[in-house]
């Protein structure tokens, strides 16, 4: 015991308890609080309340409003409306939109090449049902990505659709 006491009093020592100690936390943090819906991410943890659809891992659950649902994708509510719109999803779309997605969101390219909005995916995958809802709740029909508008690439099953609109 008097091994350790005087270990403490040496400043490397300290220190390297303080390094076990954080690591320790850090470890705690994703392991057990993560998995259980809590916020980690230091950046996110102020908008925890307002943003937790993003708040969640890959099978774990999101809640909007009072009601729990199953969580398919990882990332902003943004993020996951094009993910869900591109993988012709449209409860997860709905999700989204509901939660308060930017519906007229453009991915910067990093995980989306094409820089499609969930219009533009909706349309692209001619999902009818999924374009009229996007366009009743607000999507700009008339943005354009390298000179192609929803309308360009669209299906001809939703062209209606968008023309008549």
């Amino acid at each position: 015991m008097e091994q350790v006491a005087g270990l403490l009093k040496r400043p490397i020592a300290r220190w390297g308890i303080v390094f076990v100690a954080v690591c320790f936390l850090a470890l705690v943090r994703q392991v057990i609080l993560s998995p259980v819906g809590i916020p980690v991410s230091p950046s996110k943890i102020g908008d925890a309340a307002s943003d937790q659809l993003g708040q969640v891992a890959e099978g774990g659950k999101h809640v909007i409003g009072d009601v729990e649902h199953d969580a398919k994708y990882l990332g902003t509510r943004e993020e996951i409306l094009l993910r869900a719109a591109k993988d012709d999803d449209f409860k997860e779309v709905k999700e989204a939109v509901e939660a308060g997605a930017n519906i007229d969101f453009q991915d910067d390219g990093k995980s989306d090449e094409r820089g499609y909005t969930a219009l533009m995916w909706a349309s692209f995958n001619g999902d009818r049902d999924m374009v009229t809802y996007l366009l009743d709740h607000g999507a700009n029909k008339h943005i354009e990505v390298s000179d192609s508008t929803a309308y360009d690439i669209a299906r001809s099953n939703v062209r209606d659709i968008l023309g008549s609109r």
